[in-house]
């Protein structure tokens, strides 16, 4: 009964192992880790460019994109595209970076787009990676902050 025992748990290990080789993600991204965005610095100054850093995670079988569009109501112009940046990639994950422009003080005032916005204000950074994952991230802007 030993030597069954020490015959079967191998087999079972190896079917298991090659099973799981080809198991895709979820498209709903279930059991992996969502997209983000960064952006930096982490609190701006109106009139600034800010650097936009979005990570997407990684599902065999759908390609990666060269691009990715992000939107906010404190860029400039409302979006900015991001390039793909193999270097920034984790394993598992695609890699996206770009700039985007802020527009002037007075953009910041009391009277923002949802209501009134104090000296530090945030905004939304959305997004869609190009397997339809969401990306979400912060941008802080400090009215009184210089570039």
């Amino acid at each position: 009964m030993w030597h069954f025992r020490h015959s079967v748990l191998p087999a079972a290990a190896v079917l298991l192992a090659v099973g799981s080789l080809g198991a895709a993600a979820p498209a709903d991204g279930s059991d992996v880790a969502p997209a983000s965005a960064e952006v930096r610095p982490a609190v701006a100054a109106p009139g600034s460019t800010v650097t936009i850093t979005v990570t997407c995670p990684f599902y065999q079988g759908v390609p990666d994109t060269p691009t990715v569009k992000v939107t906010s109501q404190a860029f400039a112009t409302g979006e900015a595209v991001l390039k793909a940046d193999p270097e920034g990639a984790l394993p598992g994950g695609s890699a996206y970076k770009g700039t985007a422009q802020l527009p002037p003080r007075a953009n910041f005032s009391d009277d923002g787009p949802n209501g009134p916005v104090g000296r530090v204000s945030e905004w939304g950074v959305d997004g869609t990676c190009g397997d339809g994952t969401p990306i979400h991230g912060v941008l802080k802007v400090d009215r009184d902050k210089t570039r």
